[in-house]
């Protein structure tokens, strides 16, 4: 959000409390997934869940939902129906994971890449540029999926690692992930064929398959950081996916 804001000539200051709206949102809705997922680890830490019971993490994330919108308010209509907008489709996106399963990038899009694009598009209203809001929010949305999926070969490869392949098979959330890079057929089997063909195989085509994804999504959003006027931040943006996807590589201990 920040570089998106003075990409477009604004300062830092002038998005510094969508920024907290959105990491206060985004910590609410991370709250709420680790309970639905029963993840006791978060970044490498206890979930908010195990460390203070689920009663005071759940009633805790709405109170990070309505500091947001206090938050929110001060950027005017535009931004606060961008923000609820979001925050409805984060909503929808995760009870289709947990309930029904679905298409792999309706989900992802639902839950994580609209966050990413309302941050991309608050940064622009921020920065006073209306007219490029709708790009900021596509290079958002792109850069969003990019991570995603890039968080999603770490934990799908750590899985096979683990040799928990029941997991990866009948998970909704790595079924639709395999399904979405065109492996249907490693999840139309059963754990003991998965083993016969060997783990490494598997680990090695599910890889590749998502890092060709990866890299459709990483060019997409650098061809639309192409679109943003000339200044010394558009090289950053044009950057910005790689090294967003880097960072996620390099914290699990990847080259």
């Amino acid at each position: 959000m920040l570089l998106i804001c003075e990409a477009l000539g604004g300062k830092p200051d002038q998005a510094m409390d969508a920024a907290i709206a959105i990491e206060l949102a985004h910590a609410a809705s991370l709250d709420a997934d680790d309970i639905v997922d029963l993840d006791t680890l978060r970044r490498g830490k206890p979930a908010t869940w195990v460390v203070k019971g689920v009663t005071k993490a759940a009633v805790g994330s709405h109170g990070l939902v309505a500091a947001s919108f206090n938050l929110i308010r001060k950027y005017g209509f535009e931004a606060v129906d961008i923000f609820i907008e979001t925050y409805g489709k984060m909503v929808k996106g995760e009870l289709h994971d947990v309930i029904r399963g679905g298409f792999y990038e309706a989900i992802v899009g639902a839950k994580t890449a609209s966050l990413w694009a309302a941050a991309a598009a608050l940064g622009a209203l921020a920065a006073g540029r209306r007219d490029y809001v709708n790009l900021s929010r596509e290079y958002g949305y792109a850069v969003g999926m990019a991570f995603q999926i890039a968080d999603d070969i770490v934990d799908v490869a750590k899985l096979v690692e683990k040799g928990e392949i029941t997991r990866i098979i009948k998970h909704p959330s790595s079924a639709a992930f395999i399904a979405y890079l065109g492996l249907e057929s490693l999840i139309r089997t059963t754990p003991f064929q998965v083993l016969a063909r060997g783990l490494k195989v598997i680990e090695e085509s599910m890889k590749n398959a998502a890092m060709e994804k990866l890299d459709q999504w990483v060019r997409h959003a650098q061809g639309l950081a192409a679109q943003f006027p000339d200044s010394k931040y558009k090289k950053l943006l044009e950057e910005y996916p790689t090294m967003a996807v880097d960072l996620m590589f390099k914290e699990a201990g990847w080259k």
